[in-house]
């Protein structure tokens, strides 16, 4: 009996004539040679089929077919494949030579693996924009929060899919993808998976992944993906609480819907949410610097710059409202930021006491990166214990007076007053509003 390749990659295409070359390139450019790709060729009306049978690689294959959508696309790619593991990759992406070794090294007997991925401009010149996975990127309660996932930067054992692509009563759909997850296939995918309980081992954090940056992609239609991503949050009700999940959704989608001057979107997001609270406003700023970085394709580390230009943009386009506020905040924490938090948290430790970063969600990462850069020792805890995964874990009932601590959530009001109660009173907050006001972090000292 041949044994199966370890890895095949799905490949869905769609007028994808001026990228797929790309694509298929970085498959070629691959140190493990055995792999195999199927592209999908949507129903395109260009040049797209003709360019994949220019490559005449045999372990390319090319399947043409109607026009029925992404997911029904990476469906038929999925059947059509047999190797041990899978990984989907959009059309207009590419990956790292070392991608298929490194990500075969890490997983082992595990189902799953994924990896940093790096933005790109247009013509593939990379951006200073590295988003790092965390342990936690394959859970039920991280993907409930949002999708940090680049959809081939993680790598999954093809038997765990199979089981993925059945309903809640068990029978057997068409593939992992659905198509009733509308613009927001992708996350609805790895939601089934991890619903699986897959065996996941520790990411790889070299950016293997690059996720192209174009002006036209699908990830710009705000109001689609807030509905398709809302229906999506309250089906995953029976393995998390998602109400305030479903709020921080809104207002992320808010924020999305602004920076690309979307008005009837942005009327019809901020009516649902109603009222904004103090921590919408903490959740805002961030998710509009995000966005307009997105937009303008700008590395967060670099976009204090530009934030007058924005705020001026911002205000031309939306003011008067309740929530404008919220985008002098927006340029969030940046690297030399967060290099002064980590300066400064070495800085009050004493001899025998520790670092604690508390929060292990996306603000962290950059966070973690200061103080990994200027190699100051840390542990990280989190209120989420899916999330204590590392061997840098701690409990947050491991705190004590004998700790300085750095909150790095969005909304960490009730963590401060929680680590003050317990007389915990060296705690540095990396706000928001003190930077725009004092060009520094505010650090609580009791």
């Amino acid at each position: 009996m041949t044994r199966p390749l370890p890895l095949g990659f799905v490949i869905p295409a769609f007028n994808a004539a001026s990228t797929i070359g790309d694509t298929l390139m970085s498959l070629q450019s691959q140190s493990v040679r055995d792999w195999r790709a199927v592209v999908v060729d949507d129903g395109s009306t260009d040049e797209t089929a003709a360019v994949v049978r220019r490559v005449s690689d045999p372990r390319i294959a090319l399947i043409e077919r109607p026009n029925q959508g992404v997911a029904a696309a990476r469906n038929t790619g999925f059947a059509a494949l047999d190797t041990t593991f899978v990984s989907f990759i959009d059309s207009d992406d590419t990956i790292a030579p070392g991608y298929c070794r490194a990500m075969l090294a890490a997983v082992g007997d595990a189902d799953a693996v994924c990896c940093a991925h790096r933005y790109v401009r247009e013509d593939l010149s990379p951006l200073d924009w590295v988003s790092l996975p965390m342990p936690h990127s394959l859970t039920i309660q991280g993907l409930c929060e949002f999708n940090a996932l680049a959809i081939g930067s993680a790598m999954v054992r093809r038997s765990l899919l199979c089981v993925a692509a059945r309903d809640t009563q068990g029978i057997r759909a068409a593939g992992p993808f659905d198509s009733r997850d509308g613009s927001v296939e992708d996350w609805g995918m790895w939601l089934r998976v991890a619903a699986c309980f897959p065996r996941c081992v520790r990411p790889v954090m070299e950016p293997l992944y690059h996720y192209r940056l174009r002006p036209r992609s699908r990830s710009s239609c705000a109001a689609r993906m807030w509905q398709d991503g809302t229906r999506l949050i309250q089906r995953a009700q029976p393995y998390a609480d998602v109400s305030p999940v479903l709020r921080r959704w809104g207002v992320r989608s808010l924020a999305r819907a602004v920076s690309l001057h979307m008005v009837d979107e942005c009327a019809e997001i901020a009516a649902e949410l109603g009222t904004f609270t103090p921590n919408d406003v903490s959740v805002l700023g961030p998710a509009l610097r995000w966005a307009y970085c997105f937009r303008d394709q700008i590395a967060p580390a670099n976009s204090a710059g530009h934030l007058q230009r924005w705020a001026a943009e911002h205000r031309s386009f939306v003011e008067p409202d309740h929530f404008s506020c919220a985008f002098y905040f927006s340029h969030g924490v940046s690297r030399s930021d967060w290099l002064l938090v980590a300066h400064r948290a070495q800085s009050m430790k004493r001899p025998g006491e520790r670092i604690v970063i508390y929060g292990m969600g996306r603000n962290s990462l950059g966070c973690r990166e200061a103080f990994n850069t200027l190699g100051v020792e840390y542990a990280m805890t989190d209120d989420d214990a899916d999330r204590l995964t590392t061997e840098i874990s701690i409990l947050p009932t491991a705190i004590d007076d004998r700790c300085v601590v750095v909150v790095t959530p969005d909304d960490r009001r009730e963590i401060v007053r929680r680590l003050m109660e317990r007389g915990i009173t060296r705690v540095i907050e990396p706000s928001l509003a003190a930077w725009h006001v004092a060009d520094g972090p505010r650090v609580r000292v009791g």
